[in-house]
């Protein structure tokens, strides 16, 4: 808004304003007409007072804005237009480890390359030692049983660290945390993972077990050491220990292999179908301690889960299912 500055011009000021605006341009200041603008509101954009030339401050000349006065009165040179202290600083660079979106919609971020190694280095942490000890388990000649209450509380922290670790990185790939199945819980996931574990374990005993009894060797030289990793509980205090431990683990599991995993080997795979093969082999082999059987079950189970996970995106029925199956094979069915 520039205000009308003809009656400045054409009415002659006393000669102590004049001195007093005439001491002010002297020393840089803000001329008087423009600061009063300033206060009300208003850009008066020049006035020639008696006594002045146009080259002082001509009449129609460019008003400077209220930043280069305050730079004036600061001491400090103005800033010019176009010159390196008008460029506003760059933008801070993108967290490397947040998703971004092109503008055609297509996810930039993790490229194939910094994905694999992604899932590369969580395989790494949390399957390969247990395949590698699964292995190893069954040439040890005489391994010893441990007490109840280290072996379940290892089993604990380890399920905090791997789950943990899994959540790290769905939250720093910034997709959004449903797509890995982590959504609000509801009140219907108990009944449908009771649901699931009650079908995955029927289908196992009618159409798995018949089929094992008849093809591969007796189970019982793996159920021996098995026992040594998954003893019984004997108090009521070990049972609830036993309770905690199996909920850790199949919540921990199930955000690894299914709501990590299968988006990740999907998305390397192009194929949601060879995603989850590949997810059962992995999920399979980290049973290898168990024998053939134990893989085998361990197989059906994690296809059927992973099937459905792919289905419903909700990791709380499968976790549920996981931990209950795990719960009764040890408390009571083992």
């Amino acid at each position: 808004m520039h205000a009308d500055t003809s009656v400045l011009r054409d009415s002659p000021l006393p000669s102590s304003v004049q001195e007093a605006e005439a001491a002010r341009r002297s020393a840089g200041a803000t001329p008087a007409y423009r600061y009063a603008g300033e206060i009300l509101g208003v850009r008066i954009s020049a006035v020639t007072l008696p006594g002045s030339t146009k080259d002082d401050d001509p009449i129609g000349a460019p008003a400077r804005d209220v930043a280069e006065e305050k730079d004036l009165r600061a001491g400090e040179p103005p800033t010019v237009p176009g010159s390196a202290e008008d460029v506003e600083p760059p933008a801070e660079p993108a967290d490397p480890g947040r998703e971004e979106i092109t503008a055609a919609g297509e996810k930039a971020w993790p490229p194939p390359r910094a994905l694999w190694i992604e899932t590369g280095v969580v395989l790494l942490v949390t399957t390969v030692p247990y395949v590698f000890y699964s292995i190893w388990f069954h040439w040890l000649p005489d391994p010893q049983a441990l007490p109840f209450a280290y072996i379940e509380s290892a089993y604990i922290f380890e399920s905090v660290a791997f789950g943990a670790l899994g959540l790290h990185f769905m939250w720093r790939s910034g997709e959004p945390l449903e797509e890995f199945g982590i959504v609000r819980p509801s009140r219907w996931d108990i009944p449908a993972g009771i649901l699931v574990m009650t079908a995955c374990w029927s289908t196992s005993g009618l159409a798995i077990d018949p089929f094992l009894l008849r093809f591969l060797p007796d189970a019982s030289t793996y159920d021996e050491r098995i026992s040594l990793l998954f003893p019984r509980p004997q108090s009521p205090a070990e049972y609830g220990l036993l309770a905690i431990s199996c909920a850790a683990v199949g919540l921990q599991e199930e955000i690894i292999y299914r709501g990590y995993l299968l988006p990740r080997l999907a998305r390397l795979t192009g194929s949601d179908g060879a995603g989850l093969l590949i997810g059962t082999l992995i999920f399979a082999l980290v049973h290898i301690y168990q024998g053939p059987h134990g893989v085998i079950h361990a197989a059906w189970f994690g296809l059927a889960t992973g099937a459905l996970f792919l289905v419903i995106r909700r990791i709380w029925p499968l976790a549920l299912a996981h931990g209950l199956g795990n719960f009764l094979a040890i408390g009571w069915w083992e």
